[in-house]
């Protein structure tokens, strides 16, 4: 089996260590990206005035990379003690292991290409934060594992495959407490619940229909109207299921597709016109869902205020207009959303065409907020870093992560993104 292995051996920042307090006063610390005044002075065990004072701060706000003198003379004896402050350093350099199926028997894929090219531009704005990475990369070209258990068990942070097979079969060859993180497909949700060591990146597609339920509820007042849409002679679907358990009033229109035509009227008879008239449709037969939208957006324009809510999987329904989405007040609920005027969007947009003459797609960004957060952690936390994830909750550029434990050893992510499409033809993101 071919195998290829690149490991990208960055600089390491490493950090003064204390001498004693006969040779100096003070030791050098160099802020990191995700430290502020009160976290340094709590790691030194020192009074943040203290700080401020010996470096004649005129404000509290710090830069990255900002050197900061650190008072000795007041520190405990953990800064004191040099085997803690090589233990420091050793934790910021973290063993990374990729593992993903470059090439098929079709040729390269070039979607995992792109998360690959997301995870190095990552390591690098890591290393730019005094966080470095050794990461040894794996193609796995067939279902058998292309790394070794030996590799495994030397690795701080193991992302990929991407299948639920492919998963587990790594997962048979990694020590006792060695975590395997899935970074694409949602499926894998159910190793993490059957008790496997997988933490799950993106959040599955229940989570965003109980995010639809959730935000119903917070945004419904009591004049408004709550409709459900259901298809004639099918399978009762997750999202209807959920509405039913939340325990709020709601109507249904039930129909069958060639009865579109007539169904104007009835949804006329249940709306509100003087109120907001919330709208869930519980099918995924993609010409059904057409014709719902086709029927609301004719409401709309006769000055309804209808509220449609639905997941992600409806923006890839090619049948539908997308200013009936805006006419309509689509409430999305996504794992992914990018938000081009968010500053860091952009940053890494600049960065990523400078580095590969190229656009970034979704996979790109995967792979960089996927990687950032994952050696992040480790960097942090160090050999108990999943201990940490419910701990921390980040906004990634494309996704967040928001992990909780099933209880039976995995890790799920809880994170759902809210886009709204306004009808000024904006779409922006709430959460």
């Amino acid at each position: 089996m071919k195998r290829f292995r690149r490991i990208l051996i960055l600089v390491l920042c490493v950090l003064p260590l204390a001498l004693s307090a006969q040779e100096q006063e003070y030791t050098t610390h160099t802020v990191k990206w995700y430290e502020d005044l009160n976290s340094i002075a709590k790691t030194y065990n020192v009074d943040p005035q203290d700080i401020i004072d010996l470096n004649g701060l005129k404000s509290t706000v710090l830069k990255r990379r900002q050197e900061l003198k650190i008072p000795l003379k007041k520190a405990k004896e953990k800064l004191s003690n040099v085997g803690d402050a090589v233990k420091d350093i050793e934790t910021d350099r973290v063993k990374a292991t990729l593992i993903l199926p470059f090439s098929t028997a079709n040729g390269i894929n070039g979607s995992n290409y792109d998360f690959y090219s997301g995870v190095l531009l990552a390591v690098r704005d890591l290393a730019d934060q005094g966080i470095n990475t050794d990461l040894q990369v794996f193609d796995m070209r067939t279902n058998s594992n292309p790394a070794s258990a030996s590799e495994l068990s030397e690795s701080d942070v193991i992302i990929g495959p991407l299948s639920t097979a492919n998963i587990s079969t790594v997962l048979e060859d990694c020590p006792w407490g060695k975590y395997v993180v899935s970074p694409l497909d949602s499926r894998a949700a159910s190793l993490a619940e059957s008790g496997m060591r997988v933490i799950q990146a993106p959040s599955s597609a229940d989570m965003q229909l109980s995010e639809i339920v959730s935000w119903i509820a917070e945004e419904r007042k009591p004049s408004d109207k709550l409709i459900l849409f259901t298809e004639n002679n099918a399978t009762p679907t997750a999202l209807a299921s959920k509405l039913a358990a939340s325990g709020m009033q709601y109507n249904t229109i039930n129909y069958g597709i060639l009865q579109g035509r007539n169904v104007i009227n009835n949804l006329q008879s249940l709306m509100n016109p003087n109120a907001v008239n919330h709208v869930v449709i519980a099918s995924d037969n993609e010409a059904f869902v057409n014709d719902v939208v086709r029927n609301l957006n004719l409401m709309a324009f006769r000055d309804y205020n209808v509220v449609l809510y639905g997941p992600s999987r409806i923006r890839n329904f090619e049948t539908i207009d997308v200013e009936n989405f805006h006419n309509t007040h689509l409430h999305l609920c996504s794992s992914y959303f990018i938000d081009y005027d968010d500053p860091a969007v952009k940053h890494f947009l600049m960065a990523y065409r400078a580095l590969f003459n190229a656009e970034p797609g979704p996979y790109a960004f995967q792979g960089y907020d996927t990687a950032k957060y994952f050696i992040s952690m480790f960097a942090d936390y160090g050999s108990e870093w999943t201990r940490h994830l419910s701990d921390r909750n980040v906004r990634g550029l494309q996704s967040d992560f928001y992990f909780t434990h099933t209880g039976m050893g995995g890790y799920l992510n809880q994170a759902v993104r809210r886009v709204v499409y306004d009808k000024d033809l904006s779409i922006k993101l709430l959460k």
